[in-house]
């Protein structure tokens, strides 16, 4: 069964006027997207200031691990270690 078209003038009209967006409508979805994609700024800010704290936090610990190394390392320079030989010692 073949559906055919309706020639009347009342869907005609219903029909051209519900093909547009409103002013209104265009002005809520103008609104929600710069909602959105200032949260998605404010997140993205966020994300990079916290990642520069962090790389700055781990810039300090390695430096720190590095000036622990090397005092650890001229510490067991200067200590001399001496070795006794108990081989002549009768028992």
């Amino acid at each position: 069964m073949t559906r055919r078209p309706c020639f009347c003038r009342a869907a005609g009209r219903r029909r051209a006027e519900r093909t547009g967006l409103t002013l209104l409508e265009l002005m809520l979805a103008l609104a929600l997207a710069s909602f959105v994609l200032v949260a998605i700024g404010m997140a993205i800010d966020l994300h990079l200031k916290l990642l520069d704290s962090r790389r700055g936090s781990v810039e300090r610990i390695q430096l720190a691990r590095a000036v622990l190394q090397r005092i650890a390392d001229d510490l067991r320079a200067t200590i001399q270690q001496h070795n006794a030989d108990f081989s002549n010692v009768s028992g």
